[in-house]
């Protein structure tokens, strides 16, 4: 390395690591937040790296995989046939169990395993993972969306009236479409029992 070079980067080296000599590492040290040694290469250089770099490369690929895993169940949830309903649900449960993925995500795993549930007639485990939604305060964006899927699992537990008295709450709240459509339709099919 020539004399006047304080840094550089090798086309081998890992994401956001370089190489430094080590007075411009101690010039440094105490300047810039979130930066780690990662051994000294000889007493003149040594290799600085991104602290969060690591954590960001392993989210990166949680995140990868969630989205994976929520495609293939999505395309296996699609089928009629009961063996790819079973493995679209396994494959949607290990996606709902990533709770380090974006908000955003995490919220489509968990709608995703309550309607495979509901497909497979598990409408009490599929009410469960309502209630554990919104139960969670970080989910409250979705509340609305939650609140609409348990009163279908409601409905399909045959708990008509509970699914009514949920429905009217929300609309109580807020009008929305989508809500009045449900309760007109749970509404008219508990009048044609």
């Amino acid at each position: 390395m020539p004399d006047d070079v304080s840094i550089f980067r090798v086309s081998q080296a890992t994401a956001n690591g370089v190489f430094l000599r080590m007075s411009l590492y101690e010039q440094l040290k105490g300047r810039l937040a979130d930066i780690e040694l990662i051994g000294a290469k000889s007493s003149c250089n040594a290799e600085l790296l991104d602290a969060r770099s690591k954590a960001n490369e392993a989210a990166w690929n949680e995140e990868r995989e969630c989205f994976q895993l929520i495609m293939r169940a999505r395309e296996l949830l699609k089928q009629n046939r009961k063996q790819e309903v079973r493995e679209g649900l396994v494959l949607a449960r290990k996606a709902a169990a990533m709770i380090s993925v974006p908000l955003d995500m995490r919220i489509g795993a968990m709608g995703l395993l309550e309607s495979g549930l509901r497909k497979s007639g598990e409408y009490l485990e599929a009410l469960q993972v309502c209630e554990t939604c919104l139960a969670d305060p970080s989910m409250a964006e979705s509340k609305r969306m939650f609140e609409r899927l348990a009163a279908r699992c409601e409905w399909g537990l045959g708990q008509t009236d509970q699914a009514i008295a949920r429905l009217k709450v929300i609309l109580s709240e807020e009008e929305d479409e989508r809500t009045r459509n449900l309760l007109q339709e749970i509404e008219s099919s508990k009048s044609a029992e």
